[in-house]
């Protein structure tokens, strides 16, 4: 009788043990399907913010141009593009 009783609680433990594994397996599978629908969305939010970008520094064309002197942490403007002389 005592063995019989030994049997079917660890048969139970068992059981349970199964149960809870499937159900971790189920929340894995979940949130790495989350995680793949998510990344597609910033890769996409992504892409249209490059788009974006892109498209408003060709608007501006050459008007302004940048220009960055060894040394000088801030920019310089000048206007129509031209280079200024290097010191």
């Amino acid at each position: 009788m005592r063995q019989a009783q030994v049997r079917l609680a660890r048969e139970q433990v068992n059981r349970r043990e199964q149960v809870e594994n499937a159900r971790l397996k189920q929340l894995v599978a979940d949130l790495t399907l989350d995680k793949a629908m998510l990344q597609d969305v910033l890769a996409g939010i992504m892409e249209a913010r490059r788009n974006t970008s892109l498209s408003s520094h060709r608007d501006r064309g050459g008007r302004y141009r940048a220009v960055r002197r060894a040394g000088d942490h801030s920019s310089a403007f000048t206007a129509g593009g031209e280079k200024p002389e290097l010191q």
